[in-house]
């Protein structure tokens, strides 16, 4: 939906016209226009850019092969390109030019990561971006990999190589096949010719005969061709020595591990080599690759006589027919054996690690504290779990009920490994190092604190654990909070929870070497300057303040009534009872002019003389009047205005009573900056000095002057350095929210300023037709150039130079059809 704009309300826009022209707002730098049932795009210009949208898509800037059948497509997300339609032909347009021009019959979107592009019958790949990468002289054309394409010429099928500009394998077969998504780029093309397949190298040698059947299954890239069938038979053939594996002579074939083929033989199982070499002759029971899925390694399990042993991937025997069943790998570097009843592991030199076995050994994958993943084991012995990692010899012998690794990213601990005993947790590195015994219901990492700090929970609360030094910091009690003191992560603050009558929390203060510095009695602890801190204690009503020295763990009372911290180290804004001035804790001496405080009707109630401080000033009054000082105690803007106020963008805005208005109906204001120079002066008038915050739009300040008019006043606007852009004389104005100018508002008419303030054109027009919701309060918009804008019940596109389109429009459509509402990105 398009929204327009008034002054009062934006609102869904009906337009009300003759039947027309149509139009859109621009997107992108595009806008859609129809006539008699017909649509076509136009571009900034008004001239014609297009007719129809087919596709949008983003652009691939690379594509990483995973090596496991999979690749990794990178695409542009912040860039769109458009397959587009004009004057029956289509080419690829994006940001506001020509990727292909509209010379081609068909352009499609293949693979995600190619265009294919046709004409008069002939085909053409280009990359997303609509660089050719295969001339125009076939008749269809296919990818295998990013430098061969399959093509095809005069009716047959050859191989087209980008790198060598050639073809490679002459257009001379009926179909190809190809292993796209293997591991490894394969360097040959299955090929049919006769109506029979065989393999052709990318150099166009034939390495296995047309000879064979073929679907696409089981496709590989290596030495071996699975997919092929001869007499209604499948077969596996191995490329050099094109040798058939295949019934009556083998009975059950099967390529594993490092392209290695397990084949029986008159009942029995051998192995053959990648370069069809035997490696074990035809005497096992059965071979088998003992990994996971998804894992690959260098053993082999083999079995005679209901035992099994290991060999290596060349045939070499690493282990003796020992084991009592199958062997298990759960990565490249040790195997799970079944031993003498339990289970041991070893190495891929068939050694055994483990000195004892063990009723069952369990994958452990964990991530390191570098966010790797590392493979560790679980070791089992009746009801118990220990730990073992394989890299370094480290063994934790079973004394657990569980142990896992540690998975809770809200509490992120990375590199541990948890155990459980009796319901009680612990910590382990992933190494195998104890952190924190199995002692604690619950344990967390604390925000701020050293990372070996961990807080721990028993029946008895909450404590801190030092997992370094391997002892409690913070003795495990009723602690509602413990954390790292605000700006001083040396020190570990405690919270406890009052009930009533006091409520709240009460704080305390413990060192990382566990002595307690301050019992849990303090309304807040802050950090002041080295080694000092403010304490705020409460007594009823009545608040008391110290300073605690960390050195000499001496309390001093402060005679305050109010005391609260500054952005300057070693100042304090404090308070007397009648007065409040800057105090300095090192000095012991006020920094600053005395203000008075604010009387509100009992001395309970007073309030200190100076405010909080922003954008580092804060606002003091005395006698009525205000100004502003700043951390050091400077006054940067003399106390002789009647209100000012700290705005969110940092400017300060003056206000004083309109001269001879005593009724304060009017208030002239100016503002200056967080130096207390005036950037604009105090000249401006507005109904109250409440609210100050609506003078700070964004980056710009409002400026306010009345008019005598039923509306009050005229509105202009300043930057934050005081330049005045645009001179008050509108009663709204709205800012373009990325900088591409302003809309002043009079009546329900509005006017297109630039960026330098001024009118564009001398055009007032009465609604701006939006992309997005904008509600009646609104100062701040998004709009674009040419913007579409109705003048009556017309509409025109104008330029960000104010210039108008030649395109006349008597109502708002959509930019896209409905029907490609989902194709394309609004």
């Amino acid at each position: 939906m398009k929204l327009r704009l008034t002054l009062t309300i934006i609102s869904l826009h009906v337009a009300i016209a003759a039947a027309g022209q149509k139009g859109s707002t621009f997107v992108k730098g595009l806008a859609r226009i129809e006539s008699n049932n017909k649509s076509w795009f136009i571009d900034t210009t008004g001239a014609k850019a297009f007719d129809q949208i087919i596709q949008a898509y983003h652009p691939v800037d690379s594509v990483t092969d995973l090596h496991n059948g999979y690749l990794n497509i990178h695409d542009n997300e912040e860039e769109q390109l458009l397959i587009v339609k004009k004057d029956g032909k289509v080419g690829v347009m994006g940001n506001g030019k020509w990727w292909v021009k509209p010379d081609y019959d068909t352009i499609e979107l293949k693979w995600k990561t190619c265009l294919v592009l046709s004409r008069n019958g002939k085909s053409v790949l280009a990359d997303t971006r609509g660089n050719m990468l295969v001339p125009l002289e076939f008749e269809d054309v296919g990818a295998m990999d990013d430098d061969h394409f399959d093509v095809k010429q005069h009716g047959k099928w050859g191989v087209y190589s980008v790198s060598a500009k050639k073809l490679v394998i002459p257009a001379e077969y009926e179909k190809f096949d190809y292993c796209g998504g293997c591991g490894r780029k394969s360097d040959y093309a299955y090929a049919r010719k006769n109506g029979k397949w065989g393999v052709v190298s990318f150099t166009n040698i034939v390495l296995i005969p047309f000879e064979y059947d073929h679907e696409h299954f089981s496709m590989r890239s290596d030495e071996w061709v699975k997919a092929f069938t001869k007499n209604g038979k499948k077969v596996v053939v191995n490329i050099p020595q094109q040798k058939v594996y295949g019934e009556p002579e083998y009975t059950d074939v099967e390529v594993i591990g490092n392209s290695m083929l397990v084949a029986k033989k008159n009942g029995k199982y051998g192995l053959i080599a990648r370069d069809g070499q035997q490696l074990l002759d035809y005497s096992y029971d059965a071979i088998k690759y003992p990994y996971a899925d998804f894992v690959s390694g260098p053993l082999i399990q083999v079995s005679k006589n209901g035992k099994t042993g290991l060999v290596n991937n060349n045939g070499k025997i690493l282990t003796d027919l020992k084991f009592s069943g199958d062997v298990f790998c759960y990565d490249d570097l040790y195997a799970v054996v079944p031993l003498n009843g339990g289970f041991n592991l070893a190495d891929t030199s068939g050694n055994l690690l483990l000195k004892n076995n063990y009723n069952a050994i369990e994958s452990l994958k964990a991530e390191a504290a570098d966010g790797s993943t590392v493979q560790r084991y679980v070791l089992k012995q009746k009801a118990l779990y220990g730990l073992y990692n394989p890299a370094s010899g480290k063994l934790v012998e079973p004394a657990f009920h569980e142990v896992e690794a540690y998975t809770d990213h809200d509490n992120y601990l990375p590199g541990t490994i948890e155990v459980i005993y009796k319901q009680q947790k612990g910590l382990y590195t992933v190494d195998g190092v104890l952190l924190l015994p199995p002692a604690y219901e619950e344990y967390r990492s604390v925000p701020g604190l050293a990372t070996r700090f961990l807080e721990v929970k028993t029946t008895a609360g909450r404590g801190l654990y030092d997992t370094e030094n391997k002892k409690l910091v913070v003795p495990p009690a009723a602690y509602e909070s413990i954390t790292a003191l605000e700006n001083d992560s040396t020190l570990i603050e405690v919270g406890v929870n009052i009930p009533a009558p006091g409520y709240g929390t009460r704080y305390g203060l413990y060192n990382q070497a566990g002595d307690k510095l301050l019992e849990p009695v303090y309304n807040y602890i802050l950090q002041v300057a080295e080694k000092l801190y403010l304490l705020e204690s409460q007594k009823g009503e009545q608040h008391q303040y110290a300073l605690y020295n960390l050195s000499t763990k001496k309390i001093s009372p402060l005679p305050y009534t109010i005391v609260s911290g500054t952005p300057a180290k070693g100042i304090l804004n404090v308070s007397d009872g009648s007065k409040s001035f800057l105090w300095n804790v090192v000095t012991g001496k006020s920094v600053s002019a005395a203000f008075p405080m604010t009387d509100n009707g009992t001395d309970a109630e007073k309030t200190s003389g100076i405010s909080w401080f922003q954008s580092g000033v804060a606002v003091v009054r005395t006698n009525n009047k205000a100004g502003f000082v700043d951390v050091t105690g400077k006054t940067v803007v003399p106390v002789d205005y009647d209100d000012v106020a700290i705005l969110p963008n940092g400017a300060l805005a003056l206000f004083r009573k309109k001269p001879g208005d005593e009724r304060t109906s009017q208030w002239l204001y100016g503002f200056a900056d967080s130096t207390g120079r005036i950037i604009v002066p105090v000249e401006y008038e507005r109904a109250s000095s409440n609210y100050p915050d609506d003078l700070a739009v964004g980056k710009y300040l409002m400026l306010q002057k009345a008019d005598g008019s039923s509306y009050g006043h005229k509105l202009g606007l300043a930057s934050l350095d005081g330049k005045v852009i645009i001179t008050p004389g509108y009663e709204k104005i709205m800012i373009e929210a990325n900088g591409k100018g302003f809309l002043g508002m009079n009546g329900s008419l509005f006017t297109i300023l630039g960026i330098n303030g001024q009118p564009v054109a001398t055009t007032q027009y009465n609604d701006l037709m939006l992309d997005e919701t904008v509600f009646s309060g609104a100062t701040i918009i998004k709009y674009s150039f040419p913007a579409l804008c109705r003048i009556g019940e017309s509409y025109e596109y104008v330029t960000a130079d104010g210039k108008v389109l030649p395109v006349k429009i008597t109502e708002q459509i959509t930019f896209a059809p409905p029907e490609e509402m989902d194709t394309v990105e609004q």
